[in-house]
């Protein structure tokens, strides 16, 4: 497999976790070739019938009339050649028919089949790549939102602790001042307390969910699109396979 340029000979897919928008149109692109494969076999098997009905046409209508080049094969032998000749087309018209038929029975409905399951398969691992990149970036954002949260009620702790530290210190505070003074201070210490546990928290959770991506969640998706794409691969080599087949037991027949 090649992404950005490296190939499957000296890089693993366990080593692609920072390029996952290159493994999902590496995986894009290998279901279109497999698509391409199935365009080519809905075009071969047009040509295949239309060459064969062509044929068959021009055979009927060199053939002329029946009894006149009956009796003249009779007596001609370059007349009973050409008749020769036209049903040997015939047959070459049946045979190219043949081969389109079996690309339609046995390589379109097989490629569409496989097209439609990989489609799916990729489908639902990009959902479950999006999904736990959606988990980790939440987890980063409540670290960021609890992280300046936490800044900003120990700012304000300490505005109000200096405060009432001041106040404190003036002989002409009334007393309800200084107990509002002291009262906020005590309140926005308590803030600050509960956001510093709300921070490590978050941090703990972010911790755990940033290992669980890159050691566990990550790896297993990858592992699942590279297992899809194998199977992927293997399935284009039997379609391809399966064009091949399509005429190589006839090949002999039209050799003839």
């Amino acid at each position: 497999m090649a992404v950005n340029g490296c190939t499957s000979q000296n890089v693993s897919w366990a080593e692609l976790w920072d390029q996952t928008e290159a493994v999902a149109g590496h995986t894009q692109r290998g279901v279109d070739f497999l698509e391409r494969i199935g365009t080519f076999a809905k075009e071969r098997a047009m040509i295949e019938e239309e060459y064969a009905a062509k044929l068959r046409a021009l055979a009927k209508k060199s053939l002329g009339r029946k009894k006149e080049d009956e009796e003249a094969a009779k007596n001609f032998t370059y007349v009973r050649s050409f008749a020769n000749l036209l049903r040997e087309l015939e047959l070459l018209a049946g045979q190219h028919e043949v081969v389109g038929e079996r690309i339609r029975k046995e390589v379109i409905p097989y490629v569409n089949t496989r097209v439609g399951v990989h489609r799916a398969q990729r489908k639902q691992c990009l959902a479950d790549l999006q999904a736990i990149h959606a988990n980790l970036t939440g987890a980063m954002e409540q670290l960021f939102k609890a992280q300046k949260h936490y800044g900003k009620t120990f700012k304000e702790a300490e505005a109000a602790s200096l405060k009432y530290a001041k106040a404190d210190k003036n002989m002409e505070i009334s007393r309800l001042d200084l107990d509002k003074a002291k009262n906020n201070a005590q309140m926005r210490c308590n803030l600050n307390d509960e956001a510093k546990q709300a921070y490590a928290h978050a941090l703990h959770d972010a911790n755990d969910t940033q290992n669980a991506h890159y050691s566990q969640h990550l790896p297993d998706a990858l592992a699942r699109m590279r297992a899809i794409d194998l199977e992927r691969i293997n399935d284009t080599k039997v379609a391809m396979e399966l064009c091949l087949a399509t005429e190589v037991e006839v090949r002999p027949i039209i050799g003839e």
